[in-house]
């Protein structure tokens, strides 16, 4: 039973190359819909997640500002959380500017962006 679901994954992944007839490869396709579809959603989840880790620091710092144990721990989570955005939006950057440098017409494929 394990041994199906990855199957019917890609079953249902390239069901519209069946459909449609096209000429993309089961592999391009898959490529395509895992870094174009699932990559910017998944980048700005971890974002928003580091961001609530940041903010629920803020929050212990605050709220337990008489034990100084409860207050150290918030501020480590403040820090962890500030490490971990600047982090991850640097390498964001420096993804563009790698992509921008060696690929100038454009990305062959979708990198993370943020519409709003």
């Amino acid at each position: 039973m394990k041994r199906l679901y990855p199957s019917l994954l890609i079953a249902l992944i390239a069901l519209p190359a069946v459909a449609l007839a096209t000429d993309r490869t089961i592999a391009q396709i898959i490529k395509e819909t895992l870094i174009r579809d699932l990559a910017p959603p998944v980048v700005v989840l971890i974002l928003t997640l580091a961001l609530v880790y940041f903010f629920a620091g803020v929050a212990k710092y605050i709220g337990k500002a008489g034990e100084s144990k409860d207050r150290e721990e918030g501020k480590k989570m403040m820090v962890y959380g500030i490490i971990g955005l600047a982090v991850m939006i640097a390498v964001w950057g420096l993804v563009a500017l790698l992509v921008n440098t060696f690929f100038p017409g454009g990305p062959p494929d979708a990198i993370p962006t943020l519409t709003l």
